[in-house]
């Protein structure tokens, strides 16, 4: 029986046989000749070294495939180290080269694969436990993206490159790293779950065959093919322009959800050869950027949803959350700095704006779209933000203006400009167009066109029209902006629906026909113009409410009612009590990352004791519910969430108001609050 390394040497020699096909070899050269070759490349030295094998591998009387299998007989064998890569780059490019480079080249890919190749056959399936090998491979693929495929002067459809590569060699070069792809492609083709260290060789080899592919109008759909792509994966390189790297597990339903984000980005597109998920710098080599995004493709759940359990809410506490996917947010953000430094770059005068407009906010948190104090920083927010959620944006920085804070719809400004440096008009429509996202629903996202985008002369955007309506922002001489037009009219709180009602702490809050007062705690609550109520919960007994008068005992109280971040809940007969009130409550207690929430129908009594009424529920999460709570006599129903709870008062709550009532960490909001008698 043949040994383990037998049986791969006689591989390798077939591996070899097959990548050279195309002519047989003559044996040309001597045994004498190929101990020579073998010996430079083993010895590595420099020097004469590499005059020596372009003498004897690059003779005019030597085919191709002949030269190649001298120095890929002698590499094979030998680990490939820096001391052979600078050896190797000397072969082809240094001394009196030029004339031999095509063959050069050649060689010199064919060999590194023939070195490829006997690793790979050789540790098998204990290839990504050998670290070493790993390490080997790696260098060999990058090496060939770099030096030979990303060689100066290589690019430019049908023309020949001026590094003195021709594009027949690096046509062979190509046609012999998709070979050598095929022949492996448990490891470096099929989309099978691999460990990091070899999910990166498998990354690398793809990026090497991409760059060594010649320019061409059908290049594309011919690398799609050698690489193995299908699918959304398939498509996102064919129609983007950007190769997807990952662990090779996640479904079709998780590549198109990223590459909706991309497709918006133009800016980031360009120039870009690859996207790596599962880790922020692969340190990958490639003629294009590499970027990296730290949580793998696959976090998340569902075929074509992802979990409530795996989104994220990246929205200040102005406005309403919004959760996308970690990797969506990871890739907006990862993306937004790439193209803000483009843009920056492009336009010195947006750079300018962004940076005064950041200092303007003289180091006021709250003026902010959130993170560095730093313009750069502060654009990319904004982008990701946008890339995200446009119209939650918007709502942010409007809201922020209408209460004296006009910074951050100039950052707003500013973020729509640097999207709109790689924008064009939309067919039909004056101005630029320009993809922004939002949430679907379901943790992903949608696109959703800014239209009929307008600039000021500094690159920020001046006009542009969202969903239907028309937004205008006027800047002062200073960049301050001054004004915001809505269809042509004020901007109203009305017309920003994600925003959270303000609150201030009191003893009262008055507004829209409502009047509320102080129950228990400390609360902090707020009336909108359009008589939404808002209470959050910071008190330091655990809980706060307020309350309102009712026409008496007996009312039907209908309201929609929002609770996040801890329980809370609407109360009706509230009343002051030893505890700190009394009353009945239909209380909410939100999980959104499990997907569900529990609804309990509860009475509170001037001891401070708490009870369920009636058995609580559990029912799937939904960011707002329809209440209708009746009371009459002894006897309370409520219905919410699909749900109805009914019961019997305890003795000691035969009247009192209707309230809010928020544990700490809660925000508990109404809306279309009606009291009616019963």
């Amino acid at each position: 029986m043949m040994r383990r390394g037998a049986v791969a040497s006689v591989l390798v020699a077939l591996a070899l046989a097959l990548a050279l096909a195309g002519g047989q070899a003559h044996a040309a050269l001597t045994p004498s000749e190929l101990a020579q070759v073998r010996d430079a490349v083993a010895g590595a030295r420099g020097g004469a070294s590499p005059a020596k094998i372009r003498a004897l591998i690059a003779r005019p009387d030597l085919s191709d495939d002949e030269a190649s299998a001298a120095l890929s007989q002698a590499l094979q064998q030998v680990a490939f180290t820096p001391a052979r890569a600078q050896l190797l780059k000397d072969v082809v490019f240094g001394g009196a080269s030029v004339a031999s480079r095509p063959v050069l080249a050649l060689a010199v890919v064919r060999a590194l694969l023939a070195r490829a190749d006997a690793l790979l056959l050789k540790q098998g399936a204990a290839l990504p436990d050998d670290t070493d090998a790993l390490a080997e491979l790696l260098r060999i693929y990058a090496y060939l993206d770099k030096e030979i495929a990303g060689a100066p002067g290589r690019r430019g459809v049908g023309r020949e490159p001026q590094n003195g590569i021709s594009l027949a060699a690096y046509d062979d070069a190509a046609k012999a790293l998709s070979q050598h792809l095929e022949r492996h492609a448990k490891w470096l083709r099929d989309d099978v779950k691999l460990p990091p260290g070899a999910t990166r060789v498998r990354a690398q080899a793809k990026l090497a065959l991409l760059d060594m592919m010649n320019e061409s109008a059908t290049m594309r759909v011919e690398a799609a093919d050698r690489l193995g792509l299908v699918g959304a994966r398939r498509s996102f390189y064919t129609e983007l322009g950007v190769l997807v790297l990952d662990t090779g597990v996640a479904d079709d339903a998780r590549v198109d959800r990223v590459r909706a984000i991309v497709s918006r980005m133009p800016g980031a597109r360009d120039g870009t050869s690859a996207i790596y998920f599962g880790e922020l710098k692969p340190e990958l080599v490639a003629r294009g950027a590499v970027l990296g995004v730290k949580n793998s493709l696959e976090a998340g759940a569902g075929q074509n949803k992802v979990s409530p359990a795996a989104r994220e809410n990246v929205f200040p506490d102005d406005v309403e959350p919004s959760a996308s996917d970690p990797v969506s947010v990871d890739l907006a953000r990862e993306l937004s700095t790439f193209v803000v430094a483009r843009a920056m770059g492009r336009r010195a005068e947006l750079q300018g704006r962004i940076e005064r407009d950041t200092r303007a906010v003289q180091g006021d948190a709250s003026r902010l779209f959130g993170g560095e104090l730093k313009g750069e920083a502060q654009a990319a927010l904004g982008v990701s933000f946008l890339l995200l959620d446009a119209p939650r944006t918007l709502d942010l920085a409007m809201s922020r203006f209408l209460s004296g804070r006009p910074e951050t719809a100039a950052l707003f400004s500013d973020a729509l400009g640097v999207l709109a440096t790689h924008a064009s008009p939309r067919e039909g429509s004056p101005g630029l167009a320009i993809a922004l996202g939002r949430p679907s629903g379901d943790g992903t996202t949608e696109t959703v066109w800014a239209t009929e985008v307008e600039l000021f002369p500094d690159g920020s955007a001046r006009k542009f029209t969202l969903l239907g309506a028309k937004w205008e922002l006027l800047r002062g001489e200073s960049g301050v902006v001054t004004a915001v037009r809505r269809n042509g009219g004020a901007v109203t709180l009305a017309a920003l629906p994600s925003v959270r009602v303000a609150v201030r702490d009191a003893a009262e809050w008055r507004g829209a026909g409502l009047y509320f007062t102080r129950l228990a705690g400390t609360p902090r609550a707020g009336i909108d113009s359009n008589g939404r109520l808002r209470l959050v919960g910071t008190g330091d007994r655990n809980f706060d409410s307020i309350f309102t008068a009712t026409p008496g005992p007996d009312v039907v109280v209908d309201a929609d009612l929002k609770v996040f971040g801890a329980p809370g809940g609407l109360l009706g007969r509230a009343a002051p009590g030893e505890s700190g009130f009394r009353g009945v409550g239909l209380f909410v207690d939100p999980n959104p990352k499990a997907g569900t929430m529990k609804l309990a129908l509860r009475a509170v009594l001037d001891s401070g004791a708490g009870s369920e009424i009636v058995p609580s529920q559990e029912v799937r999460y939904a960011p707002t519910l329809h209440v209708r709570m009746a009371l009459k006599g002894n006897k309370v129903d409520v219905t919410a969430g699909g749900v109805t709870f009914k019961g019997t008062l305890p003795p000691g709550l035969a009247s009192g108001g209707v309230g809010l009532e928020a544990d700490h960490g809660a925000s508990v909001e109404v809306s279309g609050l009606t009291i009616k008698r019963h």
